[in-house]
């Protein structure tokens, strides 16, 4: 097998904890934490909307032009080049189609399409940040101690609906729901950032932070990252298992739907109960929610269909970054209400076309197509990445589009990067197990 001495090195300097990855993987969920916090207390500083976006774009810029040398050399992995190539390709088949909207604004606002992309493409960044670890061990204690902000904005304050000052956003009574659904600071996207957080403190066994994720997926009232949980769950249970590697995959498999079965029937227990809370604390019962049958019937499905319309207009390139809400405000269907397809593949084919989501798919598929040390298990993987990752990319079709949620963009490829970076290092240079057993200590072990 090829070595690549840029894989198996350490630098001289590496510390125990990687403080660029920390710095640039927390920033917003950091700053969000702080907007939230700032405006419920009523006599903090609160930053305003442009300064509140831009901080973490800064932070992600330096850390990457930090970085540079290191993925430089980093790109030596044929993988890793590879991966790099897709993002870029990704990128640059949306910023030309995007350029192109200033010859031919159709329905269209160039300059804000701009913008938007501007504030997109930076957090895609967040990849290069993450492969460019000084070591192993570095990113994932960085890792393990950037859990402490994201549950703090995406699990504490959604549940901070439960008490008389509510941090961050609670929204109203929705169709086929009753009640108050709590987002926090992370708003809707968040939901999917706390299905995260459950799997990764499920597979290091910190249950009592396992359990108030799972609180505040219910008083979200959010149906699909409840899912994505489950199933996470439920291959953890069968993939981090000690012999999992050595199990037939159809045996595997069956494991795994049998597993996230029983995981879902927990989950929408605990809907259950909490459900009867729901009139005293003013918490949204997401079990209506999930038996909701007009929901297949109306928005997102429709949405979707309208996507491919106007996925034809331009099928090879695309019209441009977010050009579906630019379409939509001009639909007599949608109005001013409906700004994304709620679906990561129609909403690459309106903005970018076939060649954008060619590329798009090409990236993920290289970070977490099977390889030798890509299984699964405490000793390398201690968090659940790859589990999460893949079952999110796959369910979170008729929820989310990551392209304008910051945090979530931020989460998502930042995963994607300490994936591929964990999947070549165990490849070349397999970590001893005495010190991958177990991921830094968190609080309520």
């Amino acid at each position: 097998m090829t070595n690549y001495p840029s894989l198996n090195s350490q630098p001289a300097k590496a510390g125990p904890v990687d403080l660029i990855g920390l710095a640039a993987f927390s920033v917003a969920p950091l700053l969000a934490l702080y907007q939230g916090v700032a405006a419920a207390l009523g006599f903090l500083f609160v930053l305003d909307a442009t300064t509140a976006t831009i901080a973490p774009l800064v932070v992600i810029s330096v850390a990457v032009a930090i970085r540079l040398p290191v993925v430089r050399q980093r790109l030596a992995s044929p993988s890793i080049r590879r991966a790099t190539l897709y993002l870029l390709g990704y990128l640059l088949v949306i910023l030309a189609s995007t350029l192109l909207v200033y010859y031919d604004p159709v329905e269209g606002d160039p300059v804000k399409m701009m913008q938007q992309f501007a504030g997109t493409a930076i957090p895609c960044l967040i990849f290069f940040v993450m492969i460019g670890a000084p070591s192993l061990k570095a990113a994932m204690r960085s890792l393990g101690l950037s859990l402490l902000v994201w549950a703090a904005a995406a699990i504490l304050t959604p549940l901070s609906a439960l008490t008389p000052l509510a941090i961050g956003e609670v929204q109203g009574a929705y169709a086929g729901s009753q009640g108050v659904r709590s987002f926090g600071v992370l708003g809707d996207g968040g939901t999917f950032v706390v299905s995260f957080l459950a799997v990764a403190f499920f597979s290091t066994r910190r249950f009592v932070w396992f359990s108030l994720a799972l609180v505040a997926l219910v008083i979200a009232g959010s149906r699909s990252p409840l899912i994505v949980a489950a199933v996470g769950i439920g291959m953890s249970i069968v993939l981090a298992t000690p012999g999992a590697a050595r199990q037939r995959p159809g045996s595997r498999a069956i494991r795994v739907v049998i597993a996230s079965g029983v995981a879902a029937s927990l989950l929408v227990a605990i809907q259950v109960v909490f459900g009867a809370l729901s009139q005293r604390f003013g918490a949204n019962n997401a079990l209506e929610r999930i038996s909701d049958t007009q929901f297949t019937e109306t928005d997102r499905f429709f949405s979707i269909a309208q996507g491919l319309e106007w996925f034809e207009l331009s099928p090879i390139y695309g019209n441009g970054f977010n050009a579906y809400y630019f379409f939509s405000l001009q639909s007599a269907a949608f109005g001013a209400n409906q700004s994304t397809a709620l679906n990561q593949i129609v909403q690459t084919l309106v903005d970018g076309g076939v060649l954008a989501l060619t590329f798009l798919v090409l990236f993920f598929f290289e970070a977490l197509r099977p390889g030798q040390g890509t299984m699964v298990d405490r000793r390398t993987d201690p968090y659940g990445l790859r589990i999460w990752l893949v079952v999110f990319l796959i369910l979170n079709q008729t929820a989310v589009y990551i392209g304008l949620a910051s945090s979530l963009t931020i989460l998502v490829f930042g995963i994607t990067g300490i994936v591929l970076f964990l999947r070549e290092m165990n490849a070349r240079a397999p970590v001893p197990r005495r010190q991958m057993r177990a991921p830094i200590p968190l609080p309520n072990r």
